[in-house]
């Protein structure tokens, strides 16, 4: 598969907060926030999925760590970096919606080649 920068921008991130207490580590509340990252991309989107590409997904959970914990304000991120969990999910084409439609990945397609969003100006056209 061709190498592209396409899946930076197709990834959403997803993440939860939940109040002081509410995760236990090792059977007492956490001392510090444990962040858990949902990232949805696009069912075989390329340089994402597939057994070569395991390189590109640690990359990515990498980047989100460091930048959620860049957030927080950790000097040491290394220190840190088991407390943000990324689950990442291949979403199928037609089960992925915006806009009030399902959208397919020719319309994504279309989206980024015109640098529109999804949320765009109220007047984008899909393939059908």
């Amino acid at each position: 598969m061709p190498t592209t920068r396409r899946p930076a921008r197709w990834h959403g991130p997803l993440c939860t907060e939940l109040p002081s207490g509410a995760v236990n580590v090792g059977g007492r509340p956490a001392e510090l926030p444990i962040y858990r990252v949902f990232l949805t991309v696009p069912q075989g989107l390329p340089g994402i999925t597939g057994p070569l590409n395991e390189h590109r997904r640690n990359a990515l959970v990498r980047e989100v760590t460091e930048t959620v914990l860049a957030a927080e304000g950790v000097a040491d991120i290394e220190a840190h970096t088991q407390r943000v969990w990324c689950m990442l999910r291949e979403q199928s084409d037609g089960f992925w919606g915006a806009t009030g439609r399902i959208l397919r990945m020719t319309d994504w397609d279309a989206l980024a080649q015109a640098g529109e969003t999804a949320a765009g100006r109220g007047h984008l056209t899909f393939a059908e």
